[in-house]
């Protein structure tokens, strides 16, 4: 009886990570504490764990299609209103040419290209202009006259939003796990080898029915993600390989 050794080196991350837990999974549905491999089971999952956080994080799920989406609301909104401002500049009544002048001011005194300032920089230009709507009594006046409250709520409600996100994207890489993906495999690697190693040692000192079983379902587990790299590959065959220590077969002796 064989180990069939996993082709890690053609396991996409995703996949590795899969397969690693899928084992793990296997020996925690085979009494891994009477099979005496506990600790190498409690190791691998240990390994994984890091592995797959750092996996998510590089795939960009820390909301940055989210604060794409949030960045263009809030610019939307600045731009929105700088085009209603140069809009009512032209309008017949005097007062509300007036007003649009202040509202074109206000925005203007933090320069020009405002959306395209990186994202701090705009988030702190949108804070300062609101202060200014809430502080600046002409301001405010003119935001009334045109009736564009609701538009300040919407640019204020975009750029918190916007800016919550930003922290806690920003926290989340604070807590990502160090190394890479490649090193963290190296380590996953070690601890799925000690495993496999800790139940050969096991089942060919003290054959059993519970390493046989189990040992037969990592390898049917090993043999289907052997296969689906096998098929993935056009040009390579990636045949099952079998490792160097040769398990006996022996089944008398039952776990109970």
């Amino acid at each position: 009886m064989y180990f069939i050794v996993p082709a890690f080196g053609l396991y996409r991350n995703s996949e590795y990570i899969r397969y690693t837990k899928n084992i793990a999974e296997q020996c925690n549905n085979s009494n891994p504490k009477l099979l005496k491999i506990e600790e190498q089971v409690n190791k691998l999952m240990a390994a994984t764990t890091p592995l797959d956080d750092l996996f998510m994080i590089e795939r960009g799920n820390l909301l940055t299609a989210e604060l794409q989406d949030m960045d263009a609301r809030r610019d939307a909104a600045l731009s929105g209103l700088r085009m209603v401002a140069s809009a009512y500049s032209f309008h017949f009544d005097e007062d509300v040419r007036k007003a649009a002048g202040v509202l074109a001011a206000g925005i203007d005194k933090y320069g020009t290209g405002l959306v395209r300032l990186n994202y701090v920089a705009e988030t702190e230009v949108i804070e300062g202009f609101v202060a200014d709507v809430a502080n600046n009594a002409e301001l405010a006046a003119a935001i009334t006259k045109l009736g564009l409250t609701n538009w300040i709520n919407e640019l204020n409600t975009a750029n918190i939003l916007f800016n919550t996100t930003y922290l806690n994207r920003t926290e989340s890489y604070a807590s990502k796990p160090t190394g890479s993906l490649t090193e963290l495999r190296q380590v996953t690697t070690v601890a799925y080898n000690e495993l496999v190693a800790h139940i050969t040692a096991h089942y060919t000192l003290t054959p059993s029915d519970g390493y046989a079983k189990l040992i037969a379902r990592i390898n049917s587990l090993t043999e289907q993600y052997n296969r689906m790299v096998n098929n993935r590959s056009s040009s390579d065959t990636i045949e099952p390989e079998l490792a160097a220590i040769e398990l006996p077969v022996n089944t008398d002796k039952q776990v109970n």
